[in-house]
């Protein structure tokens, strides 16, 4: 039999094993993508995306993009020596509950930064994000009354005018003289392509055949296809969603339209409905073909991570580059000063940053001044159902990069 002496110490070991067990157990909880890094806390991210809504074929596959690489920066150890963790709240492409969900983030959650997937609300949190001096980090953004304009706006992808000054570019480059602008009507930024385009094509000489304003909602465009037929237009350069410039182009190339459809955000799972049409333009974002180490990381993170995303989209490719840039600003605060404040502080020391050619043209951010307007994209060309894009160039490259990253500027920078 046990002796009185052997259980009083196995009854002593106990709690010392149970305590080693508890130990183990939450160092093995610190590990994953949402626990506690040996830094703290895990860094908070907000992200208001259009899950639902207008452009939610878009916006809403970039969820996977953050869920990839929060994955693979997790297990690599975190940014700034902590964990990250992204909160994402579906704004339904609604400014009044993008604003909801934006002080939901801010006052609940405590994001340091927040990330901004919503074509339709950026303008409308854009106030209440500067007065609480949390950094707007990037993704899509194209309302001209936010980006470029207020301080806390980090601007990573191309901005108007030169977004729409793009298809002067790409019409240029295909040999394209004779345009047509086409707006979307839901979106009141929208209207201003028509004249951007306008302002570039007539110094590029290119001749603008007028403007057309539709919405998602037409049954169909036989109308402007034919129209644009009857006047000769070889390039229409469209400021729709990708939907519905697929739409367009299928469109047009049933009534025997032979020009391309100029696009800045093209989504080959969208435009390949109908083989044929051809579709250029110049993205907002890197192009995720191009033959570059930093790419090739895009594509591989991807598959390991996320492997039923389809990556092809500079959506997808805007957010990864604004994980990216926060990833390598981050490093540069301590990892028990991390705060909505100091991030901010850590953008503003951000001086000709490329990230080896994943952004259009070099940033610099100063404290207090917006950040400036981003005047150059990545041309090329597109016939849905080719196995992928072909890149173009039209003058200097404007990130410094070559080959396949290596993008094209408006004639303000070009």
């Amino acid at each position: 039999m046990e002796s009185m002496v052997t259980k009083q110490k196995r009854a002593r070991a106990l709690p010392c094993t149970f305590a080693v067990i508890m130990v183990l157990a939450l160092a093995a909880c610190g590990s994953g993508g949402s626990g506690t890094a040996a830094g703290g806390a895990p860094v908070k991210i907000g992200m208001l995306v259009a899950k639902t809504g207008l452009n939610s074929a878009a916006s809403a596959p970039t969820t996977a993009v953050v869920d990839a690489w929060t994955k693979w920066v997790n297990g690599k150890g975190g940014v700034g020596g902590r964990q990250v963790q992204v909160v994402v709240e579906d704004t339904a492409a609604n400014p009044v509950t993008a604003l909801t969900k934006a002080k939901d983030l801010v006052q609940k959650q405590q994001v340091v930064a927040v990330i901004l997937q919503d074509a339709a609300s950026e303008g409308a949190v854009g106030g209440y994000l500067q007065d609480n001096n949390v950094a707007v980090i990037g993704a899509a953004g194209f309302d001209p009354s936010v980006w470029s304009v207020r301080p806390n706006y980090v601007t990573v992808i191309t901005t108007p005018p030169a977004i729409h000054q793009a298809h002067s570019a790409a019409a240029a480059a295909l040999g394209a003289t004779r345009l047509l602008s086409v707006v979307c009507a839901e979106v009141p930024s929208c209207a201003q392509a028509a004249t951007n385009v306008a302002n570039e094509s007539a110094g590029l000489g290119q001749a603008v055949e007028g403007s057309a304003k539709i919405s998602a909602s037409e049954p169909n465009y036989t109308a402007l296809c034919l129209s644009a037929i009857q006047k000769q237009v070889q390039y229409i350069a469209a400021a729709l969603t990708p939907d519905v410039s697929a739409r367009l182009g299928s469109d047009c190339l049933r009534q025997g339209y032979q020009g391309s459809i100029g696009v800045t955000a093209l989504l080959p799972q969208r435009a390949d409905a109908v083989p044929g049409v051809k579709f250029a333009g110049g993205l907002f974002a890197f192009p995720w073909w191009a033959d570059a180490p930093p790419v090739a990381e895009y594509r591989t993170v991807m598959g390991q991570n996320a492997p039923e995303a389809d990556i092809r989209s500079p959506y997808m490719t805007a957010t990864w580059t604004t994980l990216q840039l926060f990833a390598k600003t981050i490093d540069r605060v301590k990892p028990a000063q991390i705060t909505a404040g100091s991030v901010m502080d850590a953008y503003h020391t951000i001086k000709a940053e490329t990230l080896d050619g994943l952004l259009p043209q070099p940033l610099t951010l100063t404290a207090g001044a917006p950040a400036p307007q981003v005047r150059c994209f990545w041309l090329f060309r597109y016939t849905s159902g080719d196995k992928q894009p072909v890149s173009m160039t039209f003058g200097p490259s404007g990130n410094g990069a070559t080959g396949g990253l290596a993008s094209s500027c408006n004639r303000a920078t070009a």
